[in-house]
């Protein structure tokens, strides 16, 4: 994966267990080359998200995790094999190729849109209450925040909600970093909000 291959760069800063994983399994989770900078201007950040990821993870704990956003299913592998094998891992994508997730172990794949009511509802069945909720979807700003409306109350207490992809949804979207921090605050209350280059992982307290 050329992408991979020019931004993966593995070094003492970013060694990680999580990060290590990742790379085993060719996910674009373990970019280093922060975006977030205006377009045609040098940003001297790096980072793996996987890397600062692990900061708010513990190896072989048991887990639910939900992911929107599944892809080619690369992540679902490496939280596979990072948590216990006991964990339940699902996952959210519009694409039905992704079903084929559903073959890895301890993992259910639902296909459809995260923000349609049928899927809202396929999650908030599952009677579970979630550790870690990932949002690497469309990057749209109405997306993000309809995903938080729905997705955040299911979170446990201590869990993460991961928001990838900051520079992305500022370029597509008409609202920015800001708006999505503003509408944070007027929504929530006891969290924290720990900030990446190109992430944000909220800590409910």
């Amino acid at each position: 994966m050329t992408f991979l291959k020019e931004y993966s760069i593995m070094s003492s800063e970013y060694k990680s267990e999580l990060h290590n994983i990742g790379l085993k399994y060719n996910c674009d989770k373990c970019t280093v080359k922060c975006f977030c900078c205006p377009v045609k201007k040098q940003c001297n950040k790096k980072t793996s998200y996987l890397y600062n990821y692990e900061k708010h993870m513990k190896k072989n704990s048991k887990i639910n995790l939900l992911e929107i956003g599944v892809r080619d299913g690369a992540s679902i592998k490496v939280w596979n094999e990072y948590f216990s094998k006991d964990s339940k891992i699902y996952g959210i994508d519009i694409n039905p190729n992704c079903n084929k997730c559903s073959e890895i172990e301890n993992t259910k794949i639902f296909i459809g849109d995260c923000n349609d009511i049928l899927s809202v509802n396929n999650i908030k069945n599952l009677n579970l209450s979630f550790d870690c909720i990932i949002d690497d979807g469309s990057h749209h700003y109405d997306d993000i925040t309809k995903s938080l409306h729905y997705y955040y109350p299911l979170l446990s207490f201590k869990g993460i909600y991961i928001i990838e992809d900051i520079a992305s949804m500022n370029r597509i979207s008409s609202k920015k970093y800001n708006d999505l921090k503003d509408f944070i605050k007027n929504n929530f209350k006891d969290y924290i909000i720990n900030e990446y280059p190109e992430t944000i992982v909220i800590e409910k307290i």
